[in-house]
């Protein structure tokens, strides 16, 4: 069981410090990153007669990236919650970590060359913490439900 709840934290942790990774990087190198996956997914949109400026695009891929990341984050910190909370109880541990890592996150990205901490960054990332959060719940209650048939 020890075991257990230290890999649970471990992998949230190793999540954490892949977060703040990406928000360490500088903003030239970040624009490029996201700017390769923009420009696959353009090709495509093209493919679909779907015309959509590369701006446009590559700005929702940027905020869908925090979201999504957060998301992850969210499911991690409830499953390994789930077993054994690092401090006081559960739904506290969920929610601290709902609030503080985009904090730190966004706090960090102010320091970095060519990057912004970002208030509306920060509620995206919250948001997509708490999509992440729902999406456990959920999944959590559809499995008890299918153990007691």
């Amino acid at each position: 069981m020890k075991n257990d709840f230290v890999r649970r934290w471990l992998t949230v942790f190793l999540f954490i410090l892949f977060i703040f990774s990406q928000s360490l990087l500088a903003g030239p190198v970040s624009a490029q990153e996201s700017g390769r996956i923009s420009a696959l997914i353009m090709q495509v949109l093209v493919r679909m007669h779907i015309k959509v400026s590369f701006d446009t695009l590559h700005h929702i891929i940027r905020k869908l990236a925090h979201f999504s990341e957060y998301l992850l984050l969210a499911i991690l910190v409830n499953h390994a919650s789930s077993s054994k909370p690092l401090f006081l109880n559960r739904k506290l541990c969920v929610l601290v970590f709902g609030i503080a890592i985009p904090l730190c996150d966004e706090t960090l990205q102010r320091f970095v060359p060519g990057r912004a901490g970002m208030f509306t960054d920060c509620l995206i990332d919250m948001s997509g913490y708490a999509c992440g959060t729902v999406l456990y719940v959920l999944m959590s209650r559809i499995r008890a439900a299918f153990a007691k048939q």
